[in-house]
């Protein structure tokens, strides 16, 4: 097949991007005439600002505020509003910050070339080739060519920057995405003098690599299969077909493969999935189309093959659990091709569409609108999900890179390494107190570890200190002991220079190999960097085995080792359903928290180091991992799950050699808190809680809550389109509040957005219960989430407000249930449950069965009001509660934790 450059396809959708005319509502006028009406004006009032997107979605639209000074934007400055069906503001988040005319804001402008150029020599990106300007709008936002640095075309947007003095500074926006794929740099440079003001990476890298094994004692996990089939052929069914793990399946563990027919909603993919031209008929036979192209990439970063589902496009690729990735390459591509399809259809509905930001190449004239020279344009198209399967840059992996609206996006699957001995390459032979297989991940740059072993003593490299590093031990200074390191794997700590520097440094000194020990507790990831003249492999280690290493080497002891590749791998990301969903969602909440316009409001960091990751200890608060995770759980729920169910990520790549239920964050998802004890509180818990992945499982961990807490309401549903039970409720005051919260939102922030979600959603008739299931995990109406940029000073609270300091009462006409005669809370619930009944029916029984029909408790009662029912005789499990008299006879479940 012939080769396309992904930024060659990119530059392609551009040009052929649809002009359209609409009329559009004045919005601004309308908020400004709000802003104006309030008593306590805010610098909103006063702040120049433009309408940058309008999505409406439920009867209400979702206006995103840009400020802007002298006709350029402001860095971060986005505002929300809400209006109702009457066009009138009933939620406004304002965000803009205040204006001074300064001195720095008129500082002399080098221009888009010099910004570009000083932000390569920022990040070490080496020399430019030919840079050039390909295309410019008006005299604010331009693209620009790879020039060497970049795998894509680079862009950059003029903007003011503002400072903590308070004043703006003329400033690029300028977007790189590294060659070797490890980064997606958002830079501002200083217009001036080129200082780099601000950096963000929108290239999001979930580090699952460290698997942590579950023993509650609990077998609450759903049941998993690892005997899986191999799927017979397609039935000859008409229109598009697509053997696959159809959602809510999370993987082959749950099931075989099956044939989903013409799965598309026409109301998302009006021309269905293979279409980008908005004409009846497919363009492409192959996994590509207006949502997603998925295809295996080629090292040097050039889109490689695509399965082909013909003429007919029948996409038929079987699956067996015991072949090895290679071997099903069209049937991971399906996969990876339908689901992140349905995520596209799904979450259309909820708000994700052309006006707020989604991923396609051709919006068929329904996305955004601006206003260029007197004629009203589309922007927005032109991003479609380009999907690398299997992809050979990392493993035990997954990532997710977009820029802007209307920018490319990226998602990376990776495969994962066996567990157990076979999937840790490094082996220590003696001592004995140090024997054993140790997990470590090989880097992105020089050779693969070797089939045959490097067989070594292992050797701690000393450095001189002469330099601004601190620790004699990170090899970034000239070597002390140089020779002891010849024809010996060399152990280094991370920190303090870039990776490349210290394997360039030993492999000087005649070391066979390069240990890379890290200097936090967070998990170990590839490595990052480029230099054509390293020759020999290295690894990183988790700083728990490294610290134990290091410790023998200082005091004298004699280690011997072996480091050795660890391969096949055995798993495919691209069949895990959830971590499909998983790196999807951050483009959704990237996209969703202050526009589409911008998608730097989750930023992960304040400071990186050399390498570019993240300094410990500037980690910011944001949620991220915690909303994706979120909606890989919810769109993988059976109707047959229950809230106590034990849920981990990644169930199938990472699931043991003993097939024991092994996860990818601190504690498996569930309502049961002796299963997740998780609270606010530990996100200030480094030991235990990496940032951001797990500061957002404890995000998520409420989310799961809240969603359990509506189903007890309103039932569950298989139907995410169309019906509305708790867990589409769940999804539709996640969604609304994504587009509601302020840019860089901590979690206080987090929780009032939904709040604020479900007053103009549902008149706010879920508050209390919102409340509750928040206050149980600590976001409590007295919880302080202090500076949304920083993890470390979070402070706890398990406090409800007054109002709700009861018990949480529905009215029954909120209750979508046939029995309306009356309801329960809390409901799990464990030594009390309240009965709250809907009317005055007299005297009556109210009894309790389990399922097997034997009465289990009875208690004669005024059926009226509320009733508290002591329920801490019960054992763990499913029974059925009975009012009952002569007048009136109604069931409902109820779940004892």
């Amino acid at each position: 097949m012939k080769k396309n450059y992904l930024y060659l396809i990119l530059g392609f959708c551009f040009l052929c991007t649809p002009f359209v005319l609409r009329a559009q509502t004045d919005y601004k006028s309308i908020i400004d005439a709000y802003l104006n009406s309030q008593q306590n004006k805010a610098s909103s009032v006063t702040a120049e600002w433009k309408v940058v997107a309008a999505s409406t979605q439920n009867n209400l639209t979702q206006v995103v505020g840009q400020q802007v000074y002298k006709g350029l934007p402001v860095f971060k400055a986005v505002s929300s509003y809400t209006l109702n069906s009457k066009k009138e503001v009933v939620y406004a988040i304002d965000s803009y910050t205040p204006t001074f005319d300064t001195k720095q804001a008129e500082s002399t402008d080098q221009g888009v070339l010099a910004a570009v150029k000083n932000a390569a020599a920022n990040l070490k990106l080496g020399n430019i080739q030919n840079l050039k300007v390909l295309e410019q709008h008006e005299d604010f936002s331009y693209k620009l060519n790879s020039a060497g640095i970049s795998l894509d075309p680079i862009t950059a947007q003029k903007v003011y920057f503002p400072t903590e003095t308070g004043s703006l500074k003329k400033a690029y926006a300028i977007n790189i995405h590294e060659p070797k794929g490890i980064h997606w740099w958002s830079a501002v440079i200083d217009a001036s003098n080129g200082e780099l003001l601000n950096l963000n990476d929108h290239l999001l890298t979930c580090n699952f690599g460290n698997h942590t094994a579950y023993h509650s004692g609990k077998n609450t996990s759903r049941k998993l299969s690892f005997e899986t089939s191999k799927s017979p052929n397609a039935n000859a069914l008409a229109g598009e077909r697509y053997l696959v793990f159809p959602l809510p399946l999370e993987s082959p563990a749950e099931g075989d493969q099956q044939v989903v027919t013409e799965p598309q909603n026409l109301t998302a993919s009006p021309f269905g999935w293979h279409d980008d031209n908005g004409v009846e008929g497919a363009e492409y036979n192959i996994t590509r189309g207006n949502n997603v192209y998925a295809f295996l990439l080629e090292p040097d970063f050039s889109i490689g093959d695509s399965p082909s589902g013909g003429d007919d496009l029948d996409f038929n690729f079987p699956f067996a659990a015991d072949s090895q990735p290679q071997e099903y390459t069209d049937a991971s591509l399906t996969n990876l091709f339908y689901v992140n399809n349905k995520l596209h259809d799904i979450l259309y509905f909820y708000g994700f569409d052309e006006a707020g930001g989604n991923f396609q190449a051709n919006n068929y004239g329904r996305g955004r609108t601006e206003v260029v020279n007197g004629n009203t344009e589309t922007i927005g198209d032109g991003d479609p999900v380009f999907a690398s399967g299997q992809d050979p840059n990392g493993f035990n992996n997954a990532t997710f890179g977009t820029d802007p609206d209307g920018e490319i996006a990226i998602m990376q699957m990776f495969l994962w390494s066996a567990i157990g001995p076979a999937g840790e390459p490094l082996s220590i032979n003696s001592p004995t107190a140090l024997a054993g297989s140790y997990t470590g991940y090989p880097a992105g740059f020089g050779p693969s570890l070797p089939q045959a072993p490097i067989n070594a003593a292992l050797v701690l490299g000393r450095d001189d200190n002469s330099g601004d590093s601190l620790d004699e031990f990170d090899g970034c200074d000239p070597l002390t002991n140089a020779s002891a390191l010849n024809n010996k794997i060399a152990v280094f700590r991370r920190g303090g220079c870039n990776f490349t520097e210290k394997v360039i440094l030993a492999q000087n000194a005649g070391a066979l190999a390069v240990i890379i020990v890290n200097n936090v507790d967070d998990p170990i990831f590839q490595m990052g960097g480029s230099d054509p003249e390293i020759t020999i492999p290295s690894i990183m280690i988790s700083k728990a085995d490294g610290d134990q290493i290091i410790e023998a080497l200082i005091a004298g002891t004699t280690v011997n080792g072996s480091l050795v590749d660890v391969g096949p791998y055995r798993r495919d990301g691209s069949l895990d359903n959830v971590i499909i969903v998983h790196e999807y969602g951050h483009g959704v909440s990237m996209r969703l928290t202050g526009g589409p316009e911008t998608v730097d409001c989750l930023e992960t960091c304040t400071q990186r180091d050399a390498d570019g990751n993240c300094v410990s200890g500037t980690f910011t608060e944001q949620m991220g991992e915690g909303w994706s995770d979120y909606l890989g759980l919810l769109l993988t729920m059976q109707a047959s799950d229950t809230p106590q169910q034990s849920r981990p990520i990644g169930n199938y790549v990472v699931q043991g050699e003993n097939d024991e239920t092994l996860g990818i964050r601190p504690f498996p998802y569930s309502t049961d808190l002796s299963v997740n004890p998780v609270t606010y509180g530990d996100t200030n818990n480094t030991a235990q809680f990496s940032a951001p992945h797990g500061v957002g499982s404890v995000w998520a961990s409420m989310l799961w809550d809240l969603t359990w807490d509506l189903i007890d309401i309103y039932g569950f549903t298989s139907d995410v389109y169309l019906s509305e039970g708790g867990n589409t409720i769940s999804l539709k005051l996640v969604m609304q509040a994504l587009k509601m919260q302020p840019c860089q939102p901590g979690f206080v922030d987090g929780r009032d957005a939904i709040l604020a979600a479900d007053e103009v959603l549902y008149g706010g008739k879920h508050a209390c219960l919102i409340w509750k299931a928040f206050a149980r995990r600590g976001l409590g109406v007295n919880a302080r989430q202090g500076s949304s940029e920083s993890r470390l000073d979070q402070i706890e609270n398990f406090d409800v407000p007054a109002e709700f300091q009861g018990n949480c009462v529905l009215g029954v006409e909120n209750v979508n249930d046939t029995n309306k005669a009356f309801f329960l809370f809390p409901n799990p619930s464990r030594n009390q449950v309240n009965v709250f009944i809907n009317g005055n029916f007299g005297e009556g029984n109210i009894t309790i069965f389990d399922l097997n029909g034997r009465k289990v408790l009875t208690q004669k009662q005024i059926l009226s009001d509320q009733i508290e029912i002591n329920t801490s005789s019960l054992s763990q499990g499913v029974y059925i509660l009975q009012v009952k008299n002569d007048t009136v006879s109604a069931s409902r479940k109820l779940i004892i934790n």
